[in-house]
């Protein structure tokens, strides 16, 4: 108990170094764990997006074929571009993720294969047949 008194009437004052430096090791510790996972989530919804709008436009392609018997031919453009004109008035909406862009599109009446990109490198090939290949780039 004396030496408790000693310390609040004027003995030590503040913290020694190690006690700093077990307190800065735990704070390292525990953003090395939270850093990386809160990093991956945002990696995560980004390819969640890029996938949304590769199934909203593998959607909007068999819809279009179903109403007039053959595909829209789609020039490569911003994917928000695509909303309203080219699928006519099936009222098509995108996800948010107005940076994913339409590198290929290769449309013949019959068929199509497409290549959707985000801003991240991320892409998805949507073809007639479905979707057939994704390349999720390594952050």
């Amino acid at each position: 108990m004396r030496k408790f008194r000693e310390m609040l009437v004027g003995g030590n004052k503040g913290f020694t170094l190690i006690e700093l430096l077990v307190v800065i090791a735990v704070l390292g510790i525990l953003a090395g764990i939270a850093v990386p996972r809160i990093m991956g989530i945002r990696d995560e919804a980004e390819k969640g997006a890029l996938k949304a709008n590769a199934n909203t436009f593998s959607n909007a392609m068999e819809m279009y074929y179903a109403r007039y018997g053959n595909y829209p031919d789609v020039e490569a453009k911003n994917l928000g571009e695509l909303t309203g004109g080219t699928f006519d008035d099936l009222n098509i909406t995108f996800s948010s993720d107005t940076d994913a862009k339409i590198n290929t599109a290769i449309t013949s009446g019959q068929s199509y294969s497409t290549t959707l990109e985000d801003s991240n490198g991320n892409t998805i090939t949507v073809s007639s047949s479905g979707i057939s290949e994704v390349n999720m780039a390594t952050n």
